[in-house]
């Protein structure tokens, strides 16, 4: 399955804020982030969601964690430690690789749920519905698993499409609009809700 050229670009755009695990928080890993959106795209629900729970066991189970800073490190605004976190990148681009093999695996061979999916939580409807349709994978916190809340995540998404990049020579100064936004706007989550992670927040729509 190929996207077409418009959804790809949004697509692109809708990652913008994932960065050095979400905004450089150095929380999820903004590869696994950007795969689980992939899945949402290339697969129907329910199948998306567990096709996601499978990659996050495999990505935990290959790299030994799911977290930004355990994977690479610590991550710094001040321009030294951006130097020496950009060095580190050829870890990131070994993530993104076997990343994207098995997205591409999981694509062509889909897992079966074999039983209903939990209650869904309920996400904002604030993206473009095919997007909306795909970023069902963060509900309950990346496909279930408690991880960073969902609602949290189509607020970044929905920054990501406004002032990301996707092309170009000025991506990465568009992409760093969009993580300092994506930060910003995770602080105030949190501070409304009490935390990043679905697995410990009780209410978070109707008061964000």
């Amino acid at each position: 399955m190929s996207l077409p050229k418009e959804k790809m670009r949004l697509s692109l755009k809708a990652c913008s804020g994932f960065g050095a695990g979400l905004g450089g928080l150095r929380l999820t890993c903004g590869t696994l982030l950007g795969a689980a959106l992939a899945l949402g795209i290339l697969l129907p629900y329910p199948a998306s969601l567990l096709a996601v729970r499978v990659l996050k066991r495999r990505f935990e189970s290959y790299f030994g964690s799911s977290l930004c800073r355990e994977l690479v490190g610590v991550f710094d605004w001040h321009p030294y430690a951006m130097k020496k976190f950009i060095k580190r990148k050829r870890i990131c681009l070994e993530i993104v690789d076997k990343t994207a093999t098995w997205v591409n695996r999981l694509r062509q061979r889909p897992p079966l749920w074999e039983t209903p999916p939990p209650s869904p939580c309920v996400i904002p409807p604030i993206l473009p519905s095919w997007l909306q349709q795909a970023a069902r994978v963060y509900e309950g916190g990346l496909a279930y698993t408690g991880d960073i809340c969902g609602v949290l995540i189509v607020r970044i998404i929905e920054i990501g499409l406004h002032q990301g990049g996707e092309s170009g020579i000025f991506v990465p100064l568009k992409n760093l609009r969009a993580m300092l936004k994506s930060r910003s706007t995770a602080f105030i989550f949190r501070k409304k809700v009490g935390n990043f992670w679905c697995k410990n927040i009780k209410k978070c729509w109707p008061i964000f």
